[in-house]
């Protein structure tokens, strides 16, 4: 699957009582997404990829056994210092850099928030390949990754779609889409897509101006990446 979070998602994540009806940003989207792919795992081995101070991961772990990686420099407004997260086992360090912390077919389930979009393009191969490493046969890949869309008659092609793609797709990969993708990099914005409301928009730009002119034009939405290793 390669599809963007649409408001009907939203609405069943809400409907399983999965998320909190009080946070109304794209995060709380993509936090029910995770969940409602995760939350019935049991004695299942999990891996966080970048989870910072998660929300996620501390609600997994009291039925899982539960990992996270994740460099804790403070980067992108994460985390600076390693958390003392209780049943979760923590390696500091990237994804994609092949650590031997992580084993070879180890975790039934790797998943990450807001992470995917700010690794380097160039760097991306050696994370989905290090994804790929680390899950048993069987496994489950689940991501939900930020991306600004806009209209249609702005014909703009989104070069970190066109990149997932062609890594992804690749014959010789060993993960495979659960569903054909119904995305590619000439996607636009839907009505039908959940989105970040203007007032949570007007309040990030008191906090960084330098993106208003993008929250302005673009809509901030939420790619759903899921695979499975064969």
């Amino acid at each position: 699957m390669l599809d963007i979070l649409t408001k009907k998602d939203y609405w069943d994540f809400l409907d399983l009582k999965l998320i909190s009806r009080n946070h109304h940003s794209i995060k709380n989207v993509q936090d029910g997404y995770i969940l409602n792919n995760t939350y019935l795992l049991q004695n299942k081995k999990i891996l966080e990829i970048g989870g910072g101070d998660s929300r996620i991961i501390k609600k997994l772990s009291e039925k899982n056994e539960c990992w996270m990686i994740d460099k804790f420099e403070g980067a992108d407004n994460g985390l600076l210092g390693v958390p003392k997260i209780d049943g979760v086992k923590v390696v500091q360090d990237f994804m994609g850099n092949f650590t031997a912390n992580l084993l070879d077919e180890y975790f039934d389930c790797i998943f990450s928030i807001s992470v995917i979009e700010h690794i380097s393009l160039d760097f991306l191969e050696s994370f989905f390949n290090d994804c790929a490493r680390v899950l048993k046969p069987g496994g489950k890949m689940i991501h939900a990754i930020d991306i600004n869309i806009t209209d249609k008659d702005k014909n703009i092609k989104y070069e970190q779609i066109a990149k997932y793609l062609t890594i992804l797709s690749a014959p010789n990969f060993s993960l495979k889409f659960i569903e054909v993708p119904k995305i590619n990099e000439k996607v636009f914005y839907k009505c039908s897509y959940a989105s970040n409301p203007n007032n949570q928009l007007y309040s990030w730009n008191l906090l960084n101006p330098t993106m208003t002119s993008i929250r302005q034009n673009y809509e901030g939405v939420s790619i759903k990446l899921e695979m499975y290793k064969v």
